[in-house]
C-alpha cells in the first residue's frame, strides 16, 4: 500500500463509523495497528487521520494516551449525512459484492462504478458509497491506482 493514500480519506471512513454508531461516543478507540487492519490501509495513514480527527474535536485523548470518541458538541466538524442516492449506489455496490460480481480484491474506482450502477448519480455519490463501503468492511482505500479494493465480506470467510 502506497504512503500516499488520501489521509482525509481514511478519516471520512472512520468519522463514518462514528456517525453510524460502530464506534459510538465514549469508546475507547483501538491501537493504530488493529485500526490499520481492520481497514485494510498503512498504520502512518491511520496515525495522520487520528491525529486529524483529534484536531476537529471528533476524538479526546484521555489517560495514558488512550483516543476516546468525543460528545458531539465537541465537535468542530459536522459529520456529512449520506445522500439517498449515494445509500442507493452503496447498496447496489453491495449487492455486487454479495452476489460475487465484483470479486475480492476488485479495484473499484468511481469511474468504473459509474458504469456499472443503473443508478443516476455522480462522482460525489458514488465516493460517499465507497467511503460507506469501506467503513463496513467491504472495501478498502488504495492510493495506486486511486480507488477502492473490494474486500471480502465476513460471512464468506466463515464459510471457508
Amino acid at each position: 500500500m502506497s504512503r500516499t493514500l488520501s489521509i482525509s480519506v481514511v478519516a471520512r471512513i472512520l468519522l463514518r463509523q462514528i456517525g453510524r454508531g460502530d464506534l459510538p461516543v465514549g469508546r475507547k478507540l483501538s491501537d493504530e495497528a488493529a485500526l490499520a487492519q481492520t481497514l485494510g490501509v498503512p498504520e502512518s495513514a491511520v496515525r495522520r487521520a487520528l491525529c486529524e480527527l483529534d484536531a476537529a474535536g471528533v476524538l479526546t485523548t484521555g489517560p495514558r494516551a488512550v483516543r476516546v470518541v468525543a460528545r458531539r458538541d465537541q465537535w468542530r466538524i459536522s459529520a456529512a449525512r449520506p445522500t439517498r442516492r449515494s445509500r442507493a449506489v452503496a447498496r447496489s455496490i453491495r449487492r455486487m459484492i454479495y452476489d460475487r460480481a465484483l470479486s475480492p480484491g476488485e479495484l473499484l474506482s468511481p469511474g468504473d462504478i459509474a458504469k456499472r450502477v443503473t443508478i443516476r448519480c455522480d462522482r460525489r455519490d458514488i465516493s460517499d458509497a465507497l467511503i460507506e463501503l469501506a467503513a463496513s468492511g467491504l472495501a478498502s482505500p488504495q492510493a495506486k491506482p486511486a480507488g477502492f479494493v473490494a474486500r471480502q465480506p465476513q460471512r464468506w470467510q466463515s464459510q471457508l
